[in-house]
C-alpha cells in the first residue's frame, strides 16, 4: 500500500497539486498545501513543482470564480457560503481589506483564515480588474504555498537523518495526523 502511495505522489503529485489549487480557488475547501507538503516529502525540487503548480491552478480558479461571480453578482455569496467552514462574516471581512488594501488583501488572507476563493468573488463583486487579481494571486499563493514545500522537504529530511530512509510510510502518515490536527483546530475557531 505505502509503496503504491509513494509511485502515486511522485507520478501525479504536481497534477494532483495544480487540480487542488483550481479546485480550492472555487469550491472546495482544503488546500492545496497538503498535496504540495506531500510531494515536496520526498524531494524539494518535486515540491517546488508542486507548489508552481498548485500556483498556477489557483490563478486559473481565481479567474474562474471572478466570472462566476461577475455573473452571479452577490448570490455568488450564498452559494459559498454553503461550503464549509466559510460564515457569513467572511464576505464582509474580505470585501473591507480589499477596499481598504487592494491586491495586498490577497497575501494577508491565509493569516485571516480567509479562503481565497471569498477574496476572488469578492474582487469582481466590487467591479476588480481580473488581470491584476491574477497578477496578485501568484505573489498570496506563493507567500504560503512555497513555505509549506520547503518546510515538508526539511521535515523528511530531518527524519530521515533521525529514522532511516526505510520509515517513509509512517512519515506520510505523521503528515496527514499534522493536516488532520491542523484542520481539526481551523473548523474548531470558525465553524464546520
Amino acid at each position: 500500500m505505502r509503496e503504491r502511495v509513494e509511485r502515486l505522489i511522485e507520478r501525479r503529485g504536481v497534477t494532483t497539486s495544480f487540480l487542488w489549487g483550481f479546485s480550492e480557488a472555487t469550491l472546495f475547501f482544503f488546500v492545496p498545501d497538503i498535496a504540495v507538503g506531500a510531494v515536496a516529502l520526498y524531494g524539494w525540487r518535486r515540491g517546488v513543482r508542486a507548489a508552481a503548480a498548485a500556483i498556477g491552478g489557483a490563478v486559473l480558479g481565481g479567474l474562474v470564480m471572478y466570472a462566476v461571480a461577475r455573473g452571479a453578482g452577490p448570490g455568488i455569496r450564498d452559494v459559498l457560503s454553503g461550503l464549509p467552514a466559510i460564515p457569513d462574516r467572511f464576505f464582509g471581512e474580505a470585501s473591507s481589506a480589499i477596499a481598504e488594501q487592494g491586491g495586498t488583501s490577497l497575501i494577508h488572507a491565509p493569516a485571516r483564515g480567509i479562503p481565497y476563493k471569498l477574496y476572488a468573488a469578492e474582487w469582481a463583486l466590487g467591479g476588480g480588474n481580473p488581470v491584476v487579481l491574477a497578477l496578485w494571486t501568484v505573489p498570496a499563493r506563493a507567500a504560503r504555498i512555497v513555505p509549506t514545500a520547503l518546510l515538508a522537504s526539511l521535515g523528511a529530511l530531518v527524519w530521515r537523518r533521525l529514522f532511516g530512509p526505510d520509515r517513509r510510510g509512517l512519515l506520510l502518515a505523521v503528515y496527514a495526523l499534522v493536516w488532520v490536527v491542523v484542520y481539526v483546530v481551523y473548523f474548531a475557531k470558525v465553524g464546520f
